[in-house]
């Protein structure tokens, strides 16, 4: 490894754990998604009004990627013009109308503009919007680059790809040039624009090499090639731009400050993406679908709370059974940005279940990070939130805390995971949430159980942690452990027993009916104990099931016919037996509390109602 970059890196460290990180205020202090000024006006473009490079192409992607890219670079361009204090509009994009997000991006857009009371200057082209914004003066020129042509799965691993256009985008953010690729230089130069410079053929090392002293150190963009998203937030924020897990990535993530922000998605191998990174001490907020991030995130720091509905403790400890069983449901995948911000409150599936509020269910959301990029999502959370809904922060990002800065010594690992734990206290707190769920390499391990401790020490109202292994899910079978608050409070880290997954033919998991009848067969077999059945079950959120002549079947995703998420739940839940009751994840674990240590718990429930 470079001893230059582990010099450096050793220096970051020294910083961070001996000084800190000053900023302006908390809600600065705490963000792990850059701050983006806002504008006094957005100039709105669709793709839909450009005519596709590739009509041939399968893929819509593909066939509008070099305008794609083109108005992602103008978009970041005018980002970090406006937070410059050298211009005041910024880009909106628009895709296809028949885009399956389009609905999502389209609400939340008609709320930010209510949030920021800015105007929609005007519509344009994406060719006039080139020139416009030409005559602005908010670029300097183009840097041309090729469009990968490489055969494989999309947002995946291809040989031979060509990755001269997450080159391209590092420069742009440097050099201030907006993105044209060599089927569109005829138009730039009849334009007039000048050629910065030439990137075809070069890769991310060499942007690596070339600029890493002047990009952000906080940031870094993981992108396939091939995909325009998220170019803008990265060129707006000068962000080193790369993909896959070979070099130059240990190289970035060893020059990045520790718990950076690694925007967007790395490829097919997601375990090994997520250690790798995670052994650096940073985090991921899974979001390389996610679009217009730069207007959507302006100005977040300044948003008042959304607080979520928690559940009523009052009424827990006055009604509380200590001989009942209860068992509780939550869904899969709750880090993931994109999914929530494009595909998830208005699908059927999901927060629009039909079921959905008809029984006690729990998510796991990036609500932390919502918080910073889209506090209109979390709004709409907000006022649709069904009562005996859990809602758990997701770790932070996506990261395995126990692999999470192993690389420094444990002295510097530790003070990493406070330092994060300490962001989560905030979230939590601002938005009223008590329950933290995490995916683990091995959940019972000593580097797991000491990063419980840390989390649990630094989040004042936590009231457990839900954790998964990362394969298997249940890999200690509904396991719960316990960890010490920095007051003494015991809390639970509880593994989930049973999984709701599609073709999954294991043990512990399978149908709605098949995981009824495993739920069905343990609590029964708890009936001569003197304790209660707790236990909780991980729903895969992308597991299709149809239910037909009262048989539930697999089918793939999405089948005709199928569904997924809530539904299926809901036909686990019509199965168990009347002895064993469903509950909110919250109120399962203050009820693990309650029948570990009641009077320690019934003193916590007093001290957070007010009820001394």
């Amino acid at each position: 490894m470079n001893s230059v970059i582990r010099k450096t890196a050793f220096v970051n460290l020294v910083i961070l754990f001996t000084c800190g990180i000053v900023f302006a205020d908390k809600a600065v202090d705490n963000r792990w998604w850059p701050v983006q000024k806002a504008p006094k006006k957005i100039l709105k473009t669709s793709l839909a009004e450009a005519s596709p490079t590739y009509p041939e192409a399968e893929n819509y992607i593909i066939k509008y990627s070099p305008v794609h890219m083109m108005l992602q670079s103008l978009s970041g361009l005018t980002a970090k013009a406006v937070n410059e204090g050298s211009f005041d509009e910024m880009v909106w994009i628009d895709l296809l109308p028949n885009w399956r997000h389009q609905d999502d991006y389209r609400y939340w857009y008609k709320k930010v503009l209510e949030r920021l009371e800015v105007k929609v200057k005007g519509h344009y082209t994406p060719f006039e919007l080139l020139e416009y914004l030409k005559d602005k003066g908010v670029y300097k020129g183009y840097i041309l680059y090729s469009i990968d042509q490489s055969e494989g799965p999309f947002v995946g691993s291809r040989p031979w790809m060509d990755s001269s256009a997450n080159a391209a985008t590092v420069a742009a953010g440097i050099l201030d040039g907006v993105l044209i690729s060599e089927e569109l230089e005829p138009r730039a130069k009849k334009l007039g624009l000048k050629k910065l410079l030439d990137v075809r053929g070069k890769d991310e090392s060499w942007a690596f090499l070339e600029y890493k002293e002047r990009l952000n150190r906080n940031y870094a963009l993981a992108q396939d090639p091939k995909m325009p998203r998220q170019r803008a937030l990265a060129i707006a924020n000068k962000m080193m731009v790369f993909y896959e897990m070979d070099e130059p990535a240990d190289s970035v993530y060893e020059w990045l400050n520790p718990l950076s922000s690694i925007i967007g998605y790395n490829g097919t191998h997601e375990g090994q993406f997520i250690e790798q990174l995670s052994r650096y001490g940073h985090i991921l907020p899974a979001s390389n679908w996610c679009m217009n991030l730069p207007i959507l995130s302006a100005e977040t720091e300044d948003c008042e709370p959304v607080k979520f509905e928690a559940m009523d403790l009052a009424e827990f400890k006055k009604n509380y059974d200590p001989a009942s069983n209860a068992v509780s449901f939550i869904m899969s995948d709750g880090d993931n940005v994109q999914w929530l911000m494009g595909d998830f409150c208005f699908n059927k599936f999901y927060w629009a279940s039909p079921d959905h509020g008809d029984f006690p269910f729990g998510w796991g959301l990036p609500f932390a990070g919502l918080d910073q990029v889209c506090t209109e999502t979390m709004q709409y959370l907000k006022e649709t939130q069904p009562n005996d809904c859990t809602l758990n922060l997701h770790a932070g990002g996506y990261y395995m805390p126990d692999v999470f800065g192993v690389r420094y010594s444990d002295k510097e690992r530790i003070a990493l995971l406070r330092k994060h734990a300490k962001r989560l206290n905030y979230y939590m707190k601002r938005n009223n949430s008590r329950t933290l769920q995490f995916i683990c390499d091995d959940i019972d391990g000593k580097n797991a159980m000491e990063a419980y401790k840390v989390f649990a020490e630094e989040i004042e109202q936590l009231a457990g942690i839900f954790v998964l292994q990362y394969a298997p899910y249940t890999a200690e079978e509904g396991k719960i452990m316990w960890v010490r608050s920095s007051s003494g409070v015991q809390i639970p880290v509880i593994n989930c027993k049973y999984t709701i997954w599609a073709n999954y033919n294991q043990p512990d998991g399978g149908t709605p009916s098949e995981v009824a009848q495993m739920i069905n067969k343990d609590a029964d077999k708890m009936c001569d104990s003197d304790d209660p059945y707790f236990a909780w079950t991980i729903i895969h959120a992308w597991s299709g099931f149809k239910k037909a002549n009262g048989e539930i079947k697999s089918t793939a995703f999405e089948a005709d016919g199928s569904w997924a998420g809530v539904t299926p739940t809901k036909w686990c839940v019509d199965e168990l037996d009347r002895d064993v009751n469903v509950v909110s994840p919250e109120e399962l674990l203050w009820r693990i509390r309650m029948n570990h240590n009641p009077a320690q718990t019934k003193e916590v429930i007093d001290d957070l109602t007010g009820n001394q």
